[in-house]
């Protein structure tokens, strides 16, 4: 799901836009999950979900690779030439 669509289906669920513009996709979707009354888990595991139901299932284990990914990479420092 794009990130309008979720976007549309947090603000259906009242979580404002004020709240939704400073969040990640992860933490809005987490958002949603708790506002539907379930486990706020998005983006949380990579693998071994007992929630297989999950709407946010596929999607969901793609963004814990990525976050994953980014955390194990290691930050370039910008360095200006001289």
């Amino acid at each position: 799901m794009d990130i309008k669509a979720i976007q549309k289906k947090a603000g259906s669920l009242g979580i404002t836009d004020d709240a939704a513009k400073d969040m990640t996709k992860a933490q809005l979707v987490a958002a949603i999950q708790a506002a539907e009354g379930n486990s706020p888990c998005y983006a949380s595991k990579t693998s071994d979900c007992p929630h297989t139901a999950c709407c946010w299932m596929s999607d969901c284990y793609a963004e814990a690779r990525l976050m994953d990914a980014r955390k194990k990479s290691p930050q370039k420092k910008n360095v200006a030439a001289r």
